[in-house]
């Protein structure tokens, strides 16, 4: 079992200012085999749907990474 570290981001819609306000990014450690689907700016974790900053190039590169054993 791999674990790879990614940043969740996220954003919210302000009524205050009328526009939409990103979340501060949080650090997150996701159980490779738990991924079902790699997207641009999002994962899927089983059903459930996480925004990261990662590209899927990076995270695929993390996968990768983390099965060697780095």
């Amino acid at each position: 079992m791999s674990f790879i570290k990614l940043t969740r981001t996220g954003t919210y819609f302000s009524s205050f200012d009328k526009e939409l306000k990103e979340l501060d990014p949080k650090p997150i450690w996701v159980n490779t085999s738990k991924i079902t689907l790699i997207s641009n700016g999002c994962i899927w974790l089983d059903e459930e749907s996480i925004s990261v900053k990662e590209t899927p190039d990076e995270i695929l590169r993390l996968i990768k990474e983390a099965g060697n054993g780095k």
